[in-house]
């Protein structure tokens, strides 16, 4: 009856909003705690099956929609349809990830590469020296997952950048880690974009270094120290020199592959003019996504999952943290 349809009322099946729930606690929960909660929440029994239907419905949707953004962002037509009629970004920000999560395969249990991105807008600005608090709030956060080689990847990077005119903007920037697989993607589908290393991860592999150098913790701390601020002033040159001085250490190898490692990525640490330029520096945004979809619900103690709806509950939960879950057809 048009009524039912109105309300989402299927015969011999849950409402749309109670699947609507369901599949909301499905990405926050693993199922039998999810089905005891509902229980306790709605006065309502629904089985461990049937929240995992509702999630990876939702999964499913995702994916169709993130197939579609992929379709138009190869058609010509729709990418000058798109510079006509919208607002050009001035400040866009890209960031992307990966975590592992564990997959059941013919030859056993697997660990697999969770690949994560974000699209954000941010305001604030970093602290005025390496030490102080930050104070940033990442805004209009759109987060995307798979599991899926850096290629596969890719396609959804620029897809679901195309949705966010991320190929239209005025400054568009991306921070990530110092994986090769993130720069190239980059490189490949947004050749213009600035590219940061992210802050945090760069001053982490100081500490290694001062460890190998220096006997005592004092002496570890004001080497460590002294080299965050030549990183934060942007004196990447003289930061690798410092460390090429201590390469005649016995435990030379993890300090020559620190050197190494901020050699290349020097361009990506001109951490003095990014902040000239009111840049954030940080992918704490995505560090989030890689914590509350990769750890807190694809890593729960025990799982193991099936490779598709691994895919698909990552899809769902990517696009509950996001702004868009309300825009999903889960009525359908």
């Amino acid at each position: 009856m048009p009524l039912d349809e109105r309300l989402g009322l299927r015969p011999n099946g849950h409402s749309a909003e109670l699947e609507k729930l369901m599949a909301m606690t499905g990405v926050q929960l693993p199922y039998g705690k999810g089905s005891d909660l509902f229980k306790a929440l709605m006065l309502l029994e629904v089985s461990e099956p049937s929240l995992s239907k509702a999630t990876l419905k939702v999964g499913e949707l995702v994916r169709e929609q993130e197939a579609k953004s992929q379709k138009n962002g190869l058609n010509k037509a729709y990418l000058l349809q798109t510079k006509r009629e919208n607002r050009v970004p001035l400040r866009l920000y890209g960031t992307i990830d990966a975590a592992k999560v564990q997959i059941r395969e013919e030859e056993g249990h697997q660990w697999r590469d969770l690949k994560l991105g974000a699209w954000f807008t941010a305001r604030g600005k970093p602290p005025k020296n390496p030490d102080g608090a930050w104070k940033i709030q990442a805004e209009e956060i759109h987060y995307y997952a798979d599991i899926a080689p850096a290629k596969r990847f890719g396609e959804l990077l620029w897809g679901s950048g195309v949705d966010h005119l991320a190929h239209l903007a005025q400054e568009l920037i991306f921070l990530g880690d110092g994986a090769d697989w993130i720069w190239n993607l980059v490189a490949q589908h947004f050749p213009k974009a600035i590219q940061i290393l992210d802050w945090f991860h760069a001053s982490e592999h100081l500490m290694p270094v001062a460890q190998a150098a220096f006997s005592t913790t004092d002496e570890q701390y004001a080497w460590v120290s002294m080299m965050k601020q030549l990183m934060w002033d942007g004196e990447t040159d003289l930061l690798i020199a410092h460390c090429h001085q201590l390469e005649a250490n016995p435990a030379a190898k993890v300090i020559g592959t620190t050197a190494a490692y901020f050699e290349n990525h020097k361009e990506r640490m001109r951490y003095d003019y990014f902040r000239s330029q009111g840049y954030q520096i940080g992918s704490g945004t995505i560090e989030s996504a890689a914590k509350q979809i990769g750890l807190m619900r694809m890593k729960v103690p025990g799982a193991s999952w099936n490779f598709e709806n691994a895919r698909k509950v990552a899809k769902a939960r990517a696009a509950y943290l996001s702004d868009g879950w309300q825009s999903l057809p889960l009525a359908v």
